[in-house]
């Protein structure tokens, strides 16, 4: 099966044919991640380690600290001073979330999200179908992981369902969130003009935010919507 649940570790495992994927449910609350890389049979379980001046939840000890465990999604205002996948605001104002897991399903097939694009699958694709809940603003949060095992993807989707009285206001929401345990990358990225389309540019990781943008309004030569490590 290219998608495992392990009961006794709370842990998720995704194969493909070259690659692993696994992430647990720690404390039975927060979705921890723990590898992506090279297909392994054993995955490593990295200790927790707090961080100065960073907030920790009590009741667990200062080693866990939001703020520093590899996760598998973010939220604005729940301990994690990073940059998040996911804000909302609501009528009041409020934009703070604290989602803990609440189920899962494995399918088959993969994920179509209705009226936008996304890959072929066939009968040898599975799907992890991950349960979130904000429990104060009634909203459920929907992980997708679609495996297409024999191509060495995983597809990452992600669900936003308000099923409280009030309406949301949807900020950001970036279904794919990816914590490596490593530093030591490199950034892939492509620049242009007319007659000089992809021009690569490779440069080290440093501490800080590197991103690759446009405020075109538009894709172009000029900056393209791609970057690798």
């Amino acid at each position: 099966m290219a998608i495992q649940f392990i009961k006794e570790q709370n842990r998720f495992v995704l194969q493909t044919a070259h690659t692993t994927y696994a992430f647990d449910v720690l404390q039975g609350r927060y979705l921890r991640h723990l590898y992506y890389g090279k297909k392994i049979k054993e995955v490593p379980t990295p200790a927790l380690r707090g961080i100065s001046f960073s907030s920790y939840v009590r009741e667990y000890g200062p080693d866990y600290s939001p703020d520093s465990f590899p996760c598998e999604i973010s939220y604005y205002g729940a301990g994690d001073f990073r940059q998040t996948a996911l804000r909302f605001e609501t009528p009041d104002g409020t934009d703070v979330a604290d989602f803990v897991f609440d189920s899962y399903e494995i399918l088959d097939g993969g994920y179509s999200p209705k009226g936008l694009p996304h890959a072929r699958f066939d009968e040898q694709t599975q799907t992890l179908a991950v349960t979130m809940r904000d429990r104060v603003t009634q909203i459920k949060l929907i992980l997708y992981y679609t495996v297409f095992a024999a191509e060495d993807v995983i597809a990452r989707g992600m669900r936003v369902v308000n099923e409280g009285e009030h309406t949301i206001k949807l900020t950001k929401c970036m279904p794919l969130e990816l914590c490596f345990q490593d530093k030591d990358f490199e950034m892939i990225s492509y620049h242009g003009h007319y007659a000089g389309e992809f021009c690569m540019q490779r440069t080290p990781l440093h501490y800080g935010i590197q991103s690759v943008a446009s405020r075109r309004g538009t894709s172009s030569h000029q900056t393209n919507p791609f970057m690798a490590l």
